[in-house]
């Protein structure tokens, strides 16, 4: 496989978004060779309840979740909140769609510094 076409091979990416924007920005992420972990509640990411279902996952979360690993952290406790800080500062990307409760005092990193961070090092990669 060409390198090119795994731009973002050995970056981790911790996309902590439910429903749409922000899966859609991991899977993309990871189909361009990024680590992505993805972080959900306790009761599952609000997007398991959309579309055809087989058991606890819908199609769409199915699509929107592939080739990511998962993570089920409660970040309305201390310990949950202090796991997700840890990955958030060990990820090279974080995404998310409308912030993450229990995070938000990090929020200004989430999108923009992290995917410049991911972009700047990827395209290193590719000279």
């Amino acid at each position: 496989m060409d390198p090119t076409d795994r731009p973002y091979a050995g970056l981790f990416v911790l996309d902590a978004g439910q429903g749409v924007a922000g899966p859609c920005c991991g899977m993309m992420l990871a189909a361009t060779g990024a680590d992505v972990v993805k972080l959900e509640p306790p009761e599952g990411d609000w997007s398991r309840g959309l579309s055809v279902r087989q058991g606890r996952e819908s199609v769409l979360h199915a699509a929107w979740n592939r080739g990511k690993r998962g993570i089920v952290l409660d970040l309305k406790g201390p310990a949950g909140r202090a796991a997700a800080k840890t990955l958030a500062a060990r990820a090279d990307g974080r995404a998310h769609g409308r912030g993450v409760a229990g995070l938000e005092h990090d929020r200004s990193k989430w999108i923009d510094r992290a995917l410049e961070a991911v972009e700047s090092r990827a395209r290193n990669r590719i000279r």
